[in-house]
């Protein structure tokens, strides 16, 4: 005869790290919002809401220290860091930034424009040294290409939609010449929820910020 031990903490255990892992498997997992290790309450226990430890931080905590969730977040995501997206999760994401876009980016009026009868999706925002940035959809759509086999767009699109966080910390910190356009980059450095970024902002009529990445 078969006996069967049911262990609940256990299956619990196992459903919520085996939740956690498709998240980020999925790209839907983002503890950059709350620089958490483990940010997703719900599917998570309660005792998670007050680790103190740091998603960034924990790449440098020994596994003894962490619990065994975070633990397999960890593998998780190192497993996630070496593999390049596939088409299918590079499409995923382009729409996914490209709808944001569409929704999110301010409504702006343009003057003395054929464009005037038909406002645009455009935003501005300062930058640390006081530089006014346009963003429109064109960055996003340079943004996700330029980074196309980064193992790290996933978290490049996720950061991209807080323009409006990290811009305002960011320094100008050289000048680039175009080599294949006929305009100057100006080009900022700036540190958001543990990730080192740069950007580049086209030098036309003002500066339009044009691809970022992960330095």
């Amino acid at each position: 005869m078969l006996v069967y031990f049911f262990d609940a903490k256990l299956l619990t255990f196992y459903l919520v790290t085996k939740k956690i892992t498709d998240c980020i498997t999925a790209n839907l997992f983002n503890p950059s919002a709350s620089a958490k290790m483990v940010a997703w309450w719900a599917y998570t226990i309660s005792r998670c809401k007050n680790c103190d430890i740091e998603s960034k931080l924990a790449s440098k905590v020994s596994d003894n220290d962490l619990c065994a969730a975070c633990q397999c977040l960890r593998q998780a995501q190192s497993q996630r860091a070496k593999k390049r997206p596939s088409p299918q999760e590079y499409a995923q994401l382009k729409q996914k930034v490209v709808d944001w876009a569409n929704n999110n980016l301010d409504i702006t009026q343009v003057q003395d424009s054929n464009k005037t009868s038909n406002p645009i999706r455009w935003s501005y925002v300062t930058s640390n040294d006081g530089n006014t940035i346009g963003i429109g959809k064109v960055f996003f759509n340079e943004m996700i290409h330029k980074n196309k086999r980064n193992p790290l767009l996933p978290d490049i699109v996720e950061a991209s939609i807080y323009f409006k966080q990290w811009i305002p910390k960011a320094t100008r910190v050289r000048i680039e010449s175009g080599i294949h356009h006929t305009f100057d980059f100006s080009v900022y450095h700036v540190s958001w929820n543990g990730y080192n970024i740069e950007f580049k902002c086209k030098l036309t009529d003002g500066e339009l910020l044009y691809n970022m990445t992960f330095v």
